[in-house]
């Protein structure tokens, strides 16, 4: 495993939060203070496999904070792979069934988390040894998916439409919401920015945003003099950085919003 960036801040004094992101080929582990006010430490590392396996999460090294104990550990999975269902139609026996119409997939563990403020359950499967991986290296961990935390940070009043746009390192994730309804999410991969560019007019063409009015909302890896922001500049006006106010060195504290958007899973 490759560590990409390191940050280390002045330790939190008392009650510490441990905050561990992971995606298909990447983790993010942070610490920070139960009213997510600042950040204490971050690294975020990338497996040289490009994907993990079983194997290698098992494998995982322990945390640097391993002698350290957490008030509480929240675990966010990053796979986009996801589904929304109305909590007057879930059934918990039939995951399995949502899973495979969905995605062709016989999911061998999978997770439900309950969003009361919007009636929905999301399901989603766990990749194989995920959940042995995670008891092993945080004990007790509340497990959520992406789409959980990002719908429990919605603006969904927005006349206009809202984008809520996670740029990582090989994927998005965007959700469209509007007069407090959930239009759409869902995850596209990209291998340059044009991709991104061509996702996001596609979801406005899906869901009626007018470009020049819809509120796109952005987090993740992507820099105001990049090429991905000039281009998205020329299609789209509402362009805002959804900065998490942390100390984040060198580093843009909106590559870092998603973390603090745990928050919300915190019970």
């Amino acid at each position: 495993m490759k560590k990409i960036f390191n940050i280390e801040n002045n330790q939190i004094s008392g009650d510490t939060l441990k905050l561990v992101s992971i995606g298909e080929d990447w983790i993010c582990e942070a610490t920070t203070d139960p009213a997510f006010s600042s950040l204490g430490t971050l690294s975020f590392s990338v497996t040289e496999n490009g994907k993990w396996s079983a194997p290698e999460l098992n494998d995982l090294p322990a945390s640097e904070n391993k002698n350290h104990s957490f008030l509480k550990t929240l675990v966010v999975l990053e796979q986009p792979d996801s589904i929304l269902v109305p909590e007057s139609v879930f059934r918990h026996e039939h995951i399995p069934v949502y899973l495979e119409s969905a995605f062709g997939i016989k999911p061998g563990s999978y997770k439900s988390d309950y969003i009361p403020a919007w009636q929905l359950y999301n399901v989603y499967a766990l990749p194989d040894g995920l959940e042995q991986a995670i008891s092993l290296h945080w004990p007790g961990a509340v497990i959520n998916q992406r789409f959980t935390v990002m719908l429990r940070n919605s603006n969904a009043s927005l006349q206009d439409g809202q984008l809520l746009v996670e740029i990582r390192r090989k994927d998005i994730m965007v959700m469209a919401l509007q007069n407090g309804k959930l239009l759409l999410s869902r995850g596209f991969d990209y291998s340059n920015p044009d991709d991104i560019l061509h996702a996001l007019l596609s979801v406005c063409a899906q869901t009626g945003f007018k470009q020049e009015t819809v509120s796109l909302d952005i987090s993740g890896l992507i820099d105001r003099d990049s090429a991905l922001y000039k281009e998205l500049y020329q299609y789209f006006i509402g362009i805002n950085f959804r900065d998490c106010n942390w100390q984040t060195g060198d580093y843009p504290s909106h590559y870092f919003s998603s973390l603090k958007d745990i928050s919300s899973c915190v019970s």
